[in-house]
């Protein structure tokens, strides 16, 4: 029998009010301040929350409230480490919740064998992450949804962190493997690994992958959430890039794709891979047996580097510039420099030379004479497509960016993972969409996309009147239009176009006329009875 004293445990209101201080210095000047009433209520659900967490798991609350302001309480007690509040907030917000209100303190905790709380705030305790957060009531299906979801950021983030030194320790030899052959200039593919290795990459995860399929060497999230960073086909169609030689006849040595899954942690973005082929005899020319895959999500930092320090980005640049003969002082050669900087690195950089020489020079055409385009571009292993799209910012809306989305959903078996919005100088926009496109692996032709996007942003009206103006009624092209364009659905608009909607304007005259109607009758009748009478024989048409 032990003669051990008991563990004296403090009550449950000496807990509160040992907490509060640290509530109180946690909220930053900018925050909305917290009554003392709220701060008492906080440190009275996250001492609850707190009262139990096993080692190297977190611990969570939720509490709904009915009564008031209808809110869900939560509570999330951690060890303290790097991503927490912003892999929670991130996962938060992409369930499209919002946050009211959220508190992050990091207290000294002392806890006995079993997990249990001992005291809070005492001199040589480890510290503990505990974070509050309020958001609107969410039904039973969400509430699972969160809590699902949370449980995978914060062990994604424990795993990550736990393997950071391991990943960069493989990371460091994957590069060393991509240098070039003794006494030459090490290989660009290898620097940017070093590169990234130096704090430009979220480092998230590893594994290695034999063509056969056997998985080993899991670190990070790879051992954890995303155990497959690929598709079983997709792994097929990297071993066969591999297996091909570049633009240049030389072997390939880097593939660097966007997975279809987004990040846990950190930022919700879709997955950065970086894949070195594992060769036999270690030959650099050698039949691949192995993929060894490096995954995480680019730094703030990273983005946000001049083109020039950036490898490989800065090489194309400098060919770029050869090609063209340009000054970097001149105009078009600042212009170039800022196109590189309008694309997101993270995805230039996986491009082809081809590619990226394409798009940037578009994009720097864009400087001068700013106007709406289209620019497709297809990933290595053709399983996504990246749609950028520019238009002026004064017509940029929700409504615009789905019409836009709808276009480029006739795009055979495409479907869209992600977009985003970038507002630049000169007037323009950026919407960038990701699309799925692993059914077809086929690029689609940019061109026929661009001039519906003209359409729709020239505007509905006078797209059906240029278009009638073509025909034979030349001379009445804005008076048919103002009657008639309107009455298109805007479903019929992103279908068929306003060439088609032309035809049937002229068609619907012909049948107005031989119903023994004028055809400037039909033009007066009144806006809401034309819409439906254009509806219903634009159907009739159209079967």
């Amino acid at each position: 029998m032990s003669n051990a004293a008991p563990i004296e445990r403090p009550s449950q209101s000496d807990l509160n009010l040992a907490l509060i201080p640290y509530i109180r210095a946690s909220i930053l000047p900018g925050d909305t301040p917290l009554s003392e009433e709220a701060m008492a209520q906080t440190a009275e659900f996250l001492i609850e929350a707190a009262l139990k967490r096993e080692a190297g798991a977190p611990a969570l609350l939720f509490e709904s409230t009915t009564s008031g302001k209808r809110r869900l309480s939560i509570g999330i007690v951690n060890e303290d480490r790097p991503f927490l509040v912003d892999s929670v907030a991130a996962l938060i917000n992409a369930l499209g919740l919002s946050i009211d209100v959220l508190v992050h303190p990091l207290v000294p905790i002392e806890r006995d064998e079993a997990g249990e709380l001992i005291a809070v705030g005492q001199d040589g305790s480890a510290s503990e992450s505990l974070i509050y957060i309020e958001t609107p009531r969410v039904d039973a299906r969400q509430r699972r949804n969160l809590q699902v979801g949370l449980l995978a950021a914060l062990n994604d983030g424990r795993a990550a962190v736990e393997d950071w030194p391991q990943l960069q320790a493989i990371m460091e030899e994957d590069a060393a493997a991509l240098d070039a052959a003794p006494g030459e200039k090490p290989a660009e593919e290898a620097r940017l690994l070093r590169w990234l290795n130096n704090g430009m990459l979220t480092q998230l995860g590893h594994v290695t992958r034999t063509r056969e399929g056997a998985l080993s060497g899991a670190l990070g999230i790879c051992r954890a959430s995303t155990r497959d960073v690929l598709s079983q086909s997709s792994y097929a169609l990297a071993f066969d890039w591999f297996e091909q030689a570049d633009e240049v006849g030389a072997a390939r040595t880097l593939l660097i794709l966007k997975a279809n899954r987004m990040s846990n942690v950190h930022r919700r973005a879709a997955l950065d891979l970086f894949i070195v082929p594992k060769r036999e005899g270690n030959r650099h020319d050698g039949p691949v047996s192995a993929l060894s895959i490096h995954v995480g999500v680019w730094t703030s930092a990273a983005l946000e580097t001049r083109t020039e320090d950036v490898p490989i980005l800065r090489g194309r640049l400098a060919e770029i510039v050869r090609e063209y003969q340009l000054s970097a002082k001149s105009h078009t050669g600042k212009a170039l420099v800022h196109a590189f900087t309008t694309v997101p690195y993270d995805l230039l950089v996986g491009f082809s030379p081809a590619d990226t020489r394409a798009l940037i020079t578009s994009v720097t055409s864009l400087v001068d004479r700013p106007r709406p385009r289209l620019i497709l571009v297809s990933s290595p292993l053709k399983r996504h497509i990246y749609a950028f799209v520019w238009l002026p910012r004064d017509q940029m809306s929700t409504a615009i960016r789905l019409e836009i989305q709808a276009l480029l959903l006739q795009i055979e078996s495409a479907q869209v993972l992600d977009w985003s919005l970038q507002v630049q100088a000169g007037g323009l926009a950026m919407l960038q969409f990701l699309l799925d496109t692993r059914e077809t692996q086929a690029t689609p032709e940019a061109a026929p996309i661009e001039r519906q996007l003209e359409e729709l942003l020239r505007g509905w009206g006078e797209a059906v009147e240029e278009a009638l103006s073509e025909g034979d009624e030349s001379g009445r092209a804005v008076a048919i239009a103002m009657r008639y364009a309107d009455a298109f659905p805007q479903n019929y608009r992103s279908y068929f176009g306003a060439a088609e909607a032309a035809r049937d304007i002229t068609r619907l005259r012909a049948l107005a006329a031989q119903a023994g109607r004028s055809a400037e009758r039909a033009i007066s009748q009144p806006r809401c009875h034309l819409r439906h009478h254009a509806q219903a024989e634009i159907l009739k048409l159209r079967h």
